[in-house]
């Protein structure tokens, strides 16, 4: 085979020249049609609280390192706020680690998300972001985690978390034993079909007085008849596996091996 031009320069592509160049031809098809490595996208709200609450960006930087650091074949990403169109639409997996209520991370973009989890892609929802506003992002997170904090229903006392139960899953393995003080959520709204992967029964002492967050008649009655209450999940019926834990509201939890190491594998 030959190739001129109007310069009447000719090539003739010889079987050794064939021999060397179809290697290259194949690696270049098999790099270009490889899969990219899954992405971990933190969206991390604007911190608030007192110092070393809430710090939803130094927290999401910290386990970001962690998940880049672990050998993994993955990419993990924080972005401060709502990233643009083609970082979320990369990401593999994404997580909500922001305020609540009127200053969700993710208020407006419910519809984005639906459209995440329906393609199968992961999430995970920690700690104050799973307490939404009432409206359709409350609709998302009870439909694609299986659980949300409801008012007059969930409680948001800081405990120490004693005696917790572990479940056997593949997303427990390697976690010692979790004894931690933080404001852990519990009492919340779940769909059935969670599985519960963190699991504790507090003391009666840890509810207030009745009101919005602090106790109510349900929440009693469930301590009084030993129920444990839910601290950690996974969820897999909205067609992706997705993931929610409570805990997260101090900063300097993050370095207890335990407590970090049980997020991360929920990611």
């Amino acid at each position: 085979m030959t190739r001129s031009g109007g310069s009447g320069y000719s090539r003739t592509m010889t079987p050794l020249r064939r021999r060397f160049l179809a290697p290259l031809l194949l690696l270049s098809a098999l790099w270009s049609s490889a899969p990219a490595a899954p992405a971990v996208l933190f969206i991390a709200g604007d911190p608030s609280h007192g110092p070393g609450e809430h710090r939803f960006p130094d927290g999401a930087a910290l386990l970001a390192a962690a998940l880049n650091a672990s050998g993994l074949p993955l990419t993990a990403t924080v972005s401060l706020g709502w990233p643009d169109d083609a970082a979320f639409n990369a990401a593999t997996a994404v997580v909500l680690y922001s305020d609540g209520l009127d200053r969700h991370v993710a208020l407006g973009r419910e519809e984005a998300l639906r459209r995440h989890v329906r393609a199968g892609k992961g999430l995970a929802v920690l700690h104050f972001a799973l307490e939404p506003s009432k409206g359709p992002l409350s609709d998302f997170l009870l439909d694609s985690i299986g659980g949300r904090f409801e008012v007059d229903w969930s409680v948001n006392p800081v405990w120490k978390l004693e005696n917790a139960n572990l479940a056997a899953h593949a997303i427990t393995r390697g976690v010692g034993p979790i004894a931690i003080d933080d404001e852990w959520y519990y009492h919340l709204r779940f769909k059935p079909g969670i599985v519960p992967l963190l699991q504790a029964l507090p003391a009666v002492s840890t509810l207030g007085n009745d009101g919005p967050r602090s106790g109510n008649p349900a929440v009693r009655a469930a301590l009084a008849q030993g129920t444990p209450q839910v601290l950690g999940w996974v969820y897999e019926g909205a067609g992706a596996r997705t993931f929610g834990f409570t805990g997260g509201h101090y900063h300097r939890n993050w370095s207890d091996a335990a407590f970090r190491t049980f997020v991360l594998n929920g990611l």
